[in-house]
This record gives C-alpha cells, sequence and structure tokens, in this order.
C-alpha cells in the first residue's frame, strides 16, 4: 500500500487519537515484542468503533478505539498478538524458535491464531485470551459478514487450548 493509500485508509478509520488509549496500546504491545526482531514495530490507535486490529509488512499495527474501549488487556495484547502472528508467519518478523514451529494449517487466520497464542503464553498472557477476544468481536459484529469464519475460530480454539486452571 502506498504511504497516500495508507493516509487515507488511515483517515477512512476514523484518524490515529493519541491519549491514554495510544499509551496504554504502547504498553501492551512493548510486553510483546520484546523477543522479537525484524521490522520494528510500532502500534496506533485509529478512531473507529469497530472492534478491529490491522498490521502492514512494515510493522505498522493498528487497533481500533472500539477494541481497545470494549476490551481488557489481556484482549488487546490477544489481537495484537494474532497480527504479530501475521508478521511472524508471513517472515517479516522472527523470534524464538518456538514461534516459528511448523504450522501446517492452510487458513492464514488460524495460523496468526496459534503463533499469536505462542506470542502470549511466552510473554505470561493466557492464550485463552485469543478465544475471549474473538468471542467479544463475534458477540459485538455478528451477525455480519465474517460471523462464520469467527465461530469457526473460536471452536477450534475451544478445543485446542488447555483448559483454564482453576
Amino acid at each position: 500500500m502506498s504511504p497516500d493509500a495508507r493516509a487515507r485508509w488511515v483517515t477512512d478509520n476514523g484518524g490515529i487519537i493519541t491519549g491514554q488509549q495510544d499509551a496504554r496500546a504502547r504498553e501492551i504491545m512493548s510486553r510483546l515484542v520484546a523477543g522479537l526482531t525484524g521490522a520494528p514495530v510500532h502500534v496506533q490507535v485509529l478512531g473507529t468503533r469497530e472492534l478491529t486490529a490491522y498490521s502492514f509488512p512494515d510493522g505498522a499495527l493498528f487497533v481500533s478505539r472500539g477494541l481497545m474501549e470494549a476490551a481488557d488487556n489481556d484482549e488487546v495484547a490477544a489481537a495484537m498478538a494474532h497480527e504479530l502472528g501475521h508478521l511472524i508467519s508471513d517472515g517479516h518478523l522472527q523470534g524464538p524458535a518456538a514461534l516459528h514451529r511448523k504450522n501446517e494449517n492452510p487458513d492464514v487466520e488460524a495460523r496468526a491464531d496459534d503463533v499469536g497464542c505462542r506470542v502470549l503464553q511466552m510473554e505470561g498472557v493466557p492464550p485463552r485470551a485469543m478465544m475471549r477476544m474473538l468471542e467479544l468481536v463475534a458477540d459485538r459484529t455478528c451477525p455480519g459478514p465474517c460471523c462464520n469464519d469467527l465461530h469457526v475460530r473460536i471452536a477450534r480454539l475451544k478445543t485446542s487450548l488447555p483448559a483454564p486452571s482453576l
């Protein structure tokens, strides 16, 4: 995406907001990228009220104001870890060998979930936060065009993640 196209995309998604949500996003991201190398990752908060996050190959990662307002820190970390999962899977970031474990799942979103769960676990965040974050998004956005995919991902995580400890 060209710089002009990215600037239009940012504007179309509510622009960049600063302040407490931005500081919170940067703090959460700093925990997650500690062991990663490659393109420097920088996070910004988009003004849109949608519950969403995006990443770009140059290390730009965006989370929405809607997600920041609706999610707890672990759930925001899960959304960011999912986006980092895309960057790691696509070779834009490198990390410890555990993050690069062979993953034959052809579904890019499921792959990003898997790598994101490993990022969370390495940083002491319960991997089930990924499932909780997806459930939050599904609760707020369904019915909609992505609902079936979200529910498939949630069901997959429910069966693959360890049960929460009591």
